[in-house]
């Protein structure tokens, strides 16, 4: 399915995922949960605000990518990404969002194999890894690995340079616009809202 308003193509996406799969088979892993956003959105594009809410990420070295969050989040998860197998975690009282993990994780057939985790997020709170860690203690091996694909991001491809590039352009503009309407006794939420033109106006 195409989709115009990814911020890339889906063969630049597929690259940053095999660079993740290769990385995880030169670690001996067999696959990553994810709970980092920045991360999600460099693997897939998907763009969220959402550091406050569960949703996690699985990539396997089989070609598994899959995403689990709320009910509300499905529509953004399709618009935004190139993600396709979207998993829903119920938010309700005695719904464990462990369970719905270990869920996933058994579609994929991981019952005993060493699985990365990312421990250094904000999107995994200590009560989340708790339930996590009682659940699947035993079950498959957990790995920390929160740097795995942060790392990966430090090194920029062609098409990442170009979308930076833009950005600076874009950033030079907003500071000319900020700096013509900064007057003494302008309204600053004027000057905001002359920022948030330039904005939308330079895409």
């Amino acid at each position: 399915m195409s989709k115009p308003y990814l911020h890339f193509t889906r063969e630049e996406f597929t690259s940053r995922q095999t660079r993740v799969r290769e990385l995880l088979c030169e670690r001996h892993l067999d696959g990553l949960l994810l709970f980092q956003i920045e991360d999600m959105y460099w693997l897939t594009g998907l763009d969220t605000d959402g550091f406050y809410v569960f949703h996690c990420m699985y990539i396997g070295v089989n070609g598994e990518l899959t995403y689990i969050a709320r009910r509300v989040d499905r529509g953004n998860v399709y618009y935004s990404s190139v993600i396709d197998d979207y998993r829903e975690w119920l938010e309700a009282a005695g719904s464990p969002r462990a369970d719905t993990i270990k869920d996933m994780l058994v579609s994929h057939g991981m019952q005993g194999k060493r699985i990365g985790i990312q421990l250094d997020s904000m999107g995994i709170t200590a009560q989340l890894h708790l339930e996590i860690d009682a659940l699947l203690n035993g079950w498959c091996e957990l790995v920390p690995q929160s740097r795995l694909v942060s790392d990966l991001r430090l090194v920029k491809s062609e098409a990442e340079l170009a979308y930076l590039r833009k950005a600076g352009q874009i950033c030079d503009k907003l500071h000319a616009v900020t700096v013509q309407h900064t007057r003494s006794g302008v309204f600053e939420g004027t000057v905001f809202g002359k920022i948030a033109d330039a904005i939308y106006a330079n895409d």
